[in-house]
């Protein structure tokens, strides 16, 4: 093989190479991300429902499986009571979402009940900021 078919066979080689290092790269990068979005908290995907707010509660409070039990109880129950069709729409959900978090708060540990209180001020905080940038939104539209 003369030298010119070298340098070119050589070229091509490298060419793969690199091409193989990037696939290797870009997939490793991107299971990196899938990865670290699975472990980002659950509201930051935009998940939502009773299981990941019961997930979220055992996780936070250091739920018993009994506590556990009957948290999901109490989010059953109000499923029954207001369907997720109806959350936007029905004017009772603001006395539920109060009846829920009473019901909840008997099942909880003194300390448990204090953090409880703490997260969903801070909740009702973030709510409140999003319905008042709501408007502003719907208004550049």
């Amino acid at each position: 093989m003369d030298i010119a078919g070298k340098a070119k066979t050589q070229a091509w080689m490298l060419m793969l190479v690199v091409f193989l290092l990037g696939g290797v790269t870009g997939g490793a990068v991107d299971r990196f991300f899938f990865l670290k979005g699975q472990s980002s908290p659950p509201h930051a995907r935009g998940e939502r429902g009773p299981g990941r707010m019961l997930e979220f509660l055992k996780r936070e409070l250091n739920l018993t499986e009994e506590q556990t039990t009957g948290v999901k109880n109490v989010f059953e129950q109000m499923r029954k009571e207001f369907p997720p069709s109806r959350f936007n729409d029905c004017p009772g959900m603001k006395e539920s979402r109060e009846k829920s978090r009473t019901l909840i708060r008997e099942i909880l540990t003194p300390e448990q009940q204090k953090k409880y209180d703490e997260m969903n001020a801070k909740r009702d905080a973030e709510m409140q900021r999003r319905d008042a940038e709501a408007p502003k939104a719907e208004e550049k539209k």
